[in-house]
């Protein structure tokens, strides 16, 4: 027992270091200009990232992202242009993934309806309303799928993954949004004028984040087959 929880343990801490890795190499990698927003970019990890909360879990999968996004920061001296919020942004999103992979969906779809209530708050997001949308997609998707947890193989289906996806990444985009209006960066008119663009780059981040975690699981369920102590259950 001891020997198999030793091996399960370096297994996960070889995961972390994987994960952390992976981050800082997508993110070297840019997709598209953040409209609005001077030398903001999205990158190659708003794909990435979802994998890291499916595989490793609610907890050490956010802890990996960190890691990376720190790693990352160092190496490149890129500033941050939300503050120490553009720190928690890409783990946000592993934790999301995460919770509602391993059958936390209550969790997620709250952490989802309380940004959404903060961003209908803010005069900027009740003024985009229609932006609104792609949250509420997010959270309705949450709530028609629930139960993941038993279905977290690949062969769930690629559609539930997709889904699992949007919704990690769109929770971090609400989230970075209402940032980006406390901050004064964007308005209303910015907002709505990008939501085409929302379209288009979530639904690719979705997609092929999906295609990733799909080709990825069953060699993780080779190696790891009880994840266990990689989620939040008793």
């Amino acid at each position: 027992m001891k020997a198999e929880k030793g091996r399960s343990g370096t297994l996960t801490l070889g995961l972390v270091s994987i994960f952390s890795t992976m981050y800082v190499v997508a993110s070297l990698v840019p997709i598209s200009p953040v409209i609005g927003v001077a030398g903001a970019m999205f990158r190659m990890e708003w794909v990435t990232v979802p994998l890291s909360g499916v595989v490793v879990g609610p907890i050490y999968g956010p802890i990996a992202v960190l890691m990376g996004v720190l790693l990352e920061t160092t190496i490149t001296g890129r500033g941050l242009i939300l503050g120490p919020v553009s720190l928690i942004l890409p783990s946000l999103a592993s934790l999301q993934t995460g919770l509602f992979s391993y059958g936390r969906w209550r969790t997620s779809s709250m952490i989802l309806l309380i940004l959404i209530i903060g961003w209908l708050l803010l005069p900027t997001g009740r003024r985009a309303w229609p932006v609104t949308a792609f949250y509420v997609l997010g959270l309705s998707l949450i709530l028609i799928i629930r139960n993941v947890k038993r279905g977290r193989n690949s062969g769930r289906g690629f559609i539930t993954w997709t889904a699992v996806s949007y919704c990690g990444n769109i929770t971090r985009h609400i989230l970075g949004n209402i940032f980006l209006v406390l901050l004064g960066y964007v308005d209303e008119e910015i907002f709505i004028a990008a939501m085409p663009f929302t379209v288009i780059e979530q639904t690719l981040f979705a997609i092929f984040s999906a295609i990733l975690i799909t080709s990825t699981l069953p060699l993780v369920e080779k190696i790891m087959p009880n994840r266990k102590e990689m989620t939040l259950d008793e």
